[in-house]
């Protein structure tokens, strides 16, 4: 009796997952652990990775610094984002809505 989504490699175990084996690679071994009436199985698994495809065009150098957040070796300037500056404006809009509710009250 097999699991109804179990691999192939449980044929004849009453095993049930979760979801579905992503295995891309050949098996080496696999481990069975028991925790708090629970089972659990971890593979090690040994997977082909391609070469990456080399980069064409002109590298570029990066500079890191504190007024702009990097500036390239082309002369390109990158802004740091101003995510704390936008957050703290809507902070203050909500926490005011807040203070003006009356309580007990739907809005």
């Amino acid at each position: 009796m097999r699991g109804k989504n179990a691999p192939d490699f449980c044929e004849g175990l009453p095993v049930t997952q979760k979801e579905e084996t992503k295995v891309n690679g050949r098996i080496l071994s696999a481990t069975v652990n028991r925790e708090a009436d629970r089972w659990y199985v971890s593979l090690a698994v040994v997977e082909e990775i391609p070469d990456p495809v080399p980069v064409s065009g002109e590298p570029v150098g990066l500079d890191r610094g504190l007024v702009h957040f990097a500036v390239l070796s082309t002369g390109e300037k990158i802004e740091a984002p101003k995510a704390l500056e936008k957050n703290l404006k809507k902070l203050k809009k909500r926490s005011k809505q807040l203070s003006k509710k009356q309580k007990d009250r739907n809005p």
